[in-house]
């Protein structure tokens, strides 16, 4: 019985005290003015896409072909540019070279790189690195990227 009261009493102290740090934490987030945003009704348009980006019918956005513009956000300043496609990526041929290796990299965010400069997303970096080995000397390694921020997985495919 005396192992069920102390089991008991610790148990109530751990409780307590994570209700105490959850109430606390609220208290302290909404004198600081920290709140989260409202959610949006279905049917509503997203924030303002940046200028990159258009609204499309069927994946609710998608990125503008031949746009360029300037990052100045968080992370890394820099230029960016959209192929003919609207992808973030160098212009492409759509047919592959005889000799060559593509790969495919389909995402969000992370893919196209958002908070980077062109040349240090991954796919870019991804390209620079396999071009360099030695067992791939005789491919032309082609490393598409098709992010694009805030997709899912039904967007992406």
């Amino acid at each position: 019985m005396k192992q069920f009261k102390g089991l008991a009493v610790n148990l109530g102290l751990t409780v307590g005290a994570i209700a105490f740090a959850v109430v606390t934490a609220e208290i302290g987030l909404r004198v600081a003015g920290i709140e989260h945003p409202p959610p949006q009704r279905r049917g509503e348009k997203l924030e303002p896409l940046p200028l990159y980006n258009f609204e499309d019918p069927y994946r609710g956005w998608a990125g503008n072909p031949n746009v360029t513009g300037y990052w100045d956000g968080e992370g890394e300043h820099g230029e960016i540019r959209m192929n003919s496609a609207g992808f973030r990526d160098r212009e492409r041929y759509r047919k592959k070279p005889a000799n060559g290796l593509r790969i495919a990299l389909v995402g969000d965010s992370f893919v196209e790189g958002l908070y980077l400069r062109d040349e240090n997303t991954y796919g870019a970096v991804m390209e620079r690195k396999l071009k360099q080995c030695p067992v791939l000397q005789d491919k032309e390694v082609e490393v598409l990227s098709f992010g694009a921020q805030g997709y899912g997985t039904a967007q992406e495919l």
